[in-house]
């Protein structure tokens, strides 16, 4: 059995493989300078290439060692492969733009063009046939490297799986543990003898004082440096005193910098040991320097575990506690922890006690060995699950962890079990998987909880789901808001899926394939769609629309207001920035996406009968919504009535436009019903509206005086324009009294209804005041004389509704 596949070196190269599954998919050599010099030189070494892997395949003792050097030079082959098909492509398109600078060929028949012409028409189709060779050279050695590595992934996946079944010997047998016993006794003489002969070859070498000297000086300086940072990491981000009630994300700092900082003296003078011995004197096929290795791999993991479950507990300080757990539980658990880590570093150095010979241990020995290590660690993790160790954690993850609990008991009381019917490397895989998803997902779960903690604090704690519609101003924080929490989730939980695959057994050559092909781009049709483009585009469609948006907002509010422009013009000009901005920004993002233009345009030649026939309404509103804005016989603000509808125009679009009523209603029309019908608009040139207000005064009233007091009452209202003056008509005489009609001008259609009413208050109130008697009053709307209303309209006047549009005073 493998030493580097025990639980503490998992949870050591967690960390690498983190980092490494970002770009784990073009983890291949950088090609060469320039991808089109010596390109036949290259395809000649793709060729060997290929053919060396293939042999190589063809074995069945490949090592693991002889796959990832395999796979790395096929990754090779097709990083170089497509930076050659690249780099053609765009050649391709230069020289395709020189050749067509230089027009049609001469047709048959026609006289011969200039022989310069010619040779240069002649040099560039040989160019251009020279380059499509090179992109097919470059398809064909992509795809037989992508099938190599794909039989690699599956050969790995196949010799992982055997060994994960391979059944070794029971150790239900006496036979067995007395085997594994002789065994163990080799191991240990040999771990003995291993310094002594390595202190010979020193020796040998003639290395003695450097071992000594620079030893001292190396590990002298690594143990200054480190305590420095000791001090800088416990002072700047360890627990504060002075803070009584620290937030989730600071506790989660402070944890951390507690465990880095206690370890980083010992984990320094391991790992500059471990360098001195290792890197500093290597001796060649020397097995100290294996056991100096995985011993300092194994005591740093030891501290960093024990130093971690500490500062996460925090059994002295419980306010700086990370995890949910009871004042006795952080104790016990800190201590019970520490104790599983001895026991599994224990085991691990057993391990590696017997790998002279090899990478794998004799048979018994993993056996004996496996079952030990299996009824201790899972005795140790039993009683760590212990209900009154842990607190009562939020409601919604209370089903989680007791789910995950009864796992956990599950798979500690299986693992045994399952050594002791021979299934060692099966029962070894499952607490592997077990314990990295654990501190995979435990990790990024924390990390998570301190990243959303910092959001909430950058976007306003009152920026929730419930309350943001009530916080003015707080709809765009929110929408900000969504999009961080799931770059976050994004960035946090895709790594961790891939390091759970890779955990799982899932071959690295098979899924770094598969996300290669992805990034790398499919081919659909004529066209090659890759994630990096597809999501390349997708950021310059949001970007650009974004910043069209900004650009709206700032013309419709800061510039347009200033020019004096009216509404509706101010509405056309924004309204028309914006769809030629979008139009822009979706034309750069289906090029960034790599589809050709007049593709595009071939699509929707296809589809013009389609647009004829089915489309024909919706076209038909987009051409009346265009024609609406550059000629604007109806504009935002304006007065309209429109068959029944009477109404204030709210928006214009390219389909259609938002006519609001009196009553507060919004009413959709189709731009096409607008173009094709008679339209009322009372404010096609001007917002100037005449008022009528009709009235009989019983017989026998002084006429001259009715008419002075209308004329006065319509020139005290501010809102009443002195030009056209106000008039007054003696209509005519009926049975009940004498009928007179003010008329009067009003400045803005917004206060017809206002100057209506305070008229109405200024007449009654001037006739009681001159003992007038009113026979009958009421009131009208009629369009001014002078000013055509754009349609036509069959009554002489038009009443407003009483419930229009009322401005208040100023």
């Amino acid at each position: 059995m493998r030493a580097n596949r025990s639980l503490p070196i998992a949870l050591v190269t967690i960390l690498y493989l983190l980092l490494s599954s970002i770009g784990a998919a073009t983890a291949q050599t950088p090609p060469a300078a320039n991808p089109l010099a010596d390109v036949p030189e290259r395809i000649v070494d793709w060729e060997r290439a290929l053919k060396e892997a293939d042999t190589t395949l063809q074995r069945d003792d490949l090592a693991q060692s002889e796959i990832q050097e395999t796979t790395k030079a096929l990754a090779s082959v097709i990083a170089g492969a497509q930076a050659l098909k690249t780099a053609s492509q765009q050649a391709i398109q230069s020289v395709s733009a020189e050749l067509q600078s230089l027009g049609p060929a001469p047709a048959d028949g026609a006289p011969p063009e200039d022989e310069k012409v010619a040779a240069t028409r002649a040099a560039l189709a040989k160019r251009l046939a020279e380059f499509d060779g090179y992109i097919s050279q470059a398809q064909l050695t992509t795809v037989r490297a992508q099938n190599l590595v794909a039989a690699m992934g599956v050969h790995e996946q196949g010799q992982f799986t055997a060994k994960l079944f391979k059944r070794l010997p029971s150790p239900l047998r006496p036979a067995v543990w007395l085997e594994a016993w002789q065994q163990l006794l080799t191991a240990v003489n040999d771990t003995v003898a291993a310094p002594q002969r390595w202190w010979r070859a020193v020796a040998a070498q003639g290395s003695e004082t450097i071992i000594l000297i620079g030893g001292l000086l190396l590990i002298s300086t690594s143990l200054l440096i480190g305590w420095q940072l000791h001090v800088f990491l416990r002072r700047r981000w360890g627990p504060n005193p002075t803070i009584e009630e620290p937030s989730h994300a600071r506790r989660i700092l402070a944890a951390g910098s507690m465990a880095v900082a206690d370890i980083l003296l010992p984990c320094i003078f391991l790992a500059a040991l471990g360098v001195l011995v290792t890197e500093i004197i290597p001796i060649k096929s020397d097995f100290f320097g294996t056991l100096v290795g995985g011993t300092t791999a194994n005591l740093i993991v030891f501290l960093l575990v024990s130093g971690l479950a500490r500062a996460m507990l925090s059994p002295h300080t419980p306010t700086w506690r990370v995890i949910p757990v009871t004042p006795q539980g952080a104790l016990q658990i800190a201590h019970k922890v520490t104790l599983l880590t001895i026991a599994v570093v224990v085991f691990n150095m057993v391990y590696l006690m017997a790998t002279k010979d090899g990478p794998d241990v004799p048979a018994a020995f993993a056996a004996c060995v496996t079952f030990l290590r299996d009824v201790i660690v899972g005795a140790i993790a039993l009683s760590l699950l212990r209900r009154d160790y842990w607190a009562a954690p939020e409601a919604r993850l209370t089903g989680i962890l007791g789910l995950v609990r009864r796992l956990l008991i599950v798979v500690a009381c299986a693992s045994p079990l399952l050594s002791l019917t021979g299934y060692a490397y099966l029962s070894e895989r499952i607490l592997i998987a077990v314990s990295a998803t654990l501190v995979v997902v435990g990790l990024a779960w924390l990390l998570r909880s301190a990243l959303l903690e910092g959001l909430a604090r950058l976007m306003g704690s009152e920026v929730t789901d419930e309350g943001a519609a009530t916080v003015p101003g707080k709809t765009q924080a929110l929408r900000l808001s969504f999009w961080a929490r799931l770059l976050v989730e994004t960035v946090l939980w895709l790594p961790a899926f891939y390091l759970l695959l890779v955990i799982y057994g899932l071959s690295p050559s098979l899924l770094n394939l598969i996300i290669n092909r992805a990034v790398s781009g499919i081919q659909v049709g004529q066209v090659t769609l890759s994630l990096t483009e597809i999501v390349l585009a997708l950021f310059v469609l949001v970007a650009g629309l974004f910043v069209v948006g900004r650009i709206k907002r700032w013309l419709s509010d800061q510039i347009l207001p200033r020019s004096r422009f009216d509404v509706g013009l101010q509405n056309s000009v924004t309204a028309g920035f914006g769809y030629v901005g979008s139009i822009i920004v979706i034309t750069l993002a289906v090029v960034t996406l790599g589809i050709d233009l007049s593709n595009i345009a071939i699509i929707a030649g296809a589809l013009s009968v389609g647009v004829g026939f089915g489309l024909k309404t919706i076209v038909e509103n987009f051409v009346a919504g265009i024609l609406i804005l550059i000629e604007r016989p109806i504009k935002v603000g304006d007065w309209i009535v429109v068959g029944g509808t009477e109404g204030t125009v709210k928006r214009i679009s390219v389909r259609s436009t938002e006519v609001e009523t009196f009553d507060n209603a919004s009413v959709i029309f189709p731009n096409s019903e607008l173009i094709a019908n008679s339209v009322v608009n009372w404010t096609l040139r001007d917002r100037i509206v005449r008022i009528v207000i009709p009235m009989r005064v019983v017989p026998g009233t002084d006429t001259k005086l009715v008419r002075d007091l209308l004329l006065d009452c319509a020139r005290q209202q501010r809102r009443v324009c002195a030009e056209p003056a106000p008039t007054v008509l003696f209509k005519r005489f009926v049975d009940i009294g004498l009928e007179f009609e003010l008329r009067c001008f009003v400045i803005d259609t917004a206060y017809v209804n206002q100057v209506t009413s305070d008229l109405n208050f200024a007449i009654d109130n001037a006739f009681r005041a001159h003992g007038i008697d009113m026979a009958h009053t009421a009131s009208v709307i009629r369009p001014k004389p002078e000013a055509a209303a754009p349609a036509p309209v069959t009554e002489p006047t038009k009443q407003p509704k009483p419930s229009g549009p009322i401005a208040t005073e100023e």
